[in-house]
């Protein structure tokens, strides 16, 4: 009827405190891990001996992939999926792989809940990197199917600089869980267990780091890496990449709406980078900052503390855990761009440019626009976007209804797009696109 499980399962503080036991949800679900537990509804805390108070079926369609790569040796490394392997699958791939992958000598899937696997590679001092499609199934005969590549190699030293910190979440919506995310700005691996995070309210005296990690998770050039107290969380409110690199942290320190300073050092006390942020770093005209990101504009050598930061903007969703800022900066001399992915689209629910794909660049952040769509004739038939935050660099679609939801005539249709910046610059920007039938 329940399980010890984890105390960030019960994803309701009074509940974890004690007195409630976890209960299976979906009873029929034997693959599932955290989703399928929930905290007792049952008055008494639990229902030990009786019918679970929770009935519900929890389907799963998510394929399993490689999710982290964890070092043991120069010889030896242990690969955790995002869920259960089946067994019979893993042997058909573990075949395939020692049969064409040079370098890999073995592959043992661990009992019992067959969710990882230790991966036995020629003895390297320097790195391993191994390509090949993992055709595994979950045990709900999900299929990955995809290419995996797999670089083994034993982790670095941290240095100043080589580690930033490049968003963070301090004031979320109801139920969604706080995050930092990360950037490896070096070339060399690093464990995680060289890292720790501290979070000091302003003003108040330096409290000791917590280890981001116990385990010695790799962490690769050029990603980027989530730090939640439940990575699950933001797939409800963000759109996250399926395989976004994460890390539960049930002892992430709070992030105070007040503002605070988020410091990373390595496990020498090194400081690495910081940053001090406050709900006046928020873009100026925002009505409301609950469930905006702060996003480091520029990935550069100076810390945190020196760095632009800026709201992320609305057509990304508020936030991009997990990966490039929508206000990131590359080239500072970009210049505004408004394109199209393909002139003429056809919305008839075929799989096939069935929406018109826009995309934007713009050589500043800070803009606010108005999207709107007009036909031929030039009648206004859709706003597409009204008082939106842009970012750099940002996409958005239009499926080819009016604003009655009323799907338009075939024709020509102008996308314009007006925006303004509170240094008093304004942009007009315009596309035209084909609404077709097949």
């Amino acid at each position: 009827s329940s399980n010890s499980g984890s105390i960030s399962w019960y994803n309701e503080d009074y509940k974890s405190e004690g007195g409630w036991s976890l209960e299976r949800i979906d009873l029929e679900n034997l693959c599932g891990g955290r989703e399928i537990w929930r905290p007792s509804e049952d008055l008494a805390g639990g229902t030990p001996g009786e019918l679970n108070s929770w009935n519900e079926i929890v389907a799963d369609q998510d394929p399993p992939f490689i999710q982290q790569v964890i070092y043991d040796s120069d010889s030896t490394y242990l690969l955790r999926f995002n869920e259960t392997i089946d067994i019979q699958s893993f042997a058909e791939v573990k075949s395939e792989i020692l049969k064409n992958v040079e370098g890999i000598l073995s592959l043992e899937l661990a009992k019992p809940f067959f969710r990882e696997c230790t991966l036995r590679v020629e003895s390297n001092p320097k790195s391993h990197e191994f390509a090949f499609t993992g055709n595994w199934r979950d045990c709900s005969s999900n299929v990955s199917g995809i290419a995996e590549k797999i670089v083994c190699a034993p982790p670095g030293k941290v240095s100043p600089g080589e580690v930033l910190i490049t968003e963070l979440l301090f004031s979320p919506w109801p139920g969604c869980p706080e995050f930092v995310e990360l950037y490896n700005n070096s070339q060399k691996v690093i464990s995680l267990s060289e890292l720790q995070i501290a979070v000091n309210s302003t003003g108040e005296p330096s409290i000791p780091g917590k280890m981001i990690s116990n385990e010695k998770i790799l962490f690769y050039p050029s990603t980027y890496l989530v730090l939640s107290r439940d990575p699950s969380l933001l797939r409800i409110f963000y759109d996250v990449p399926a395989r976004m690199n994460s890390i539960q942290m049930t002892d992430l320190p709070s992030l105070t709406d007040a503002g605070a300073r988020i410091a990373v050092f390595n496990r020498g006390n090194v400081l690495i980078d910081e940053v001090v942020y406050s709900p006046g770093d928020h873009f100026p005209l925002l009505s409301d900052f609950h469930g905006v990101s702060l996003e480091r504009v520029n990935i550069t050598p100076e810390p945190g503390i020196m760095a632009t930061w800026h709201s992320a903007s609305s057509l990304s969703g508020y936030a991009t855990p997990g990966y490039r800022n929508s206000q990131f900066v590359e080239n500072s001399e970009m210049e505004s761009d408004f394109s199209v992915e393909e002139k003429v689209f056809t919305p008839n629910n075929d799989g096939e440019n069935d929406l018109a794909v826009f995309h934007l660049k713009l050589e500043r952040e800070g803009y606010v626009a108005m999207i709107r769509v007009f036909d031929a004739n030039g009648r206004l038939r859709k706003i597409l976007g009204r008082n939106e935050l842009l970012g750099r660099a940002d996409s958005f679609c239009w499926d080819g209804r009016d604003d009655t939801g009323v799907m338009c005539e075939t024709g020509i249709y102008l996308v314009y797009l007006e925006a303004y910046h509170l240094s008093g610059s304004k942009k007009k920007l315009k596309q035209t696109v084909v609404l077709g039938r097949q």
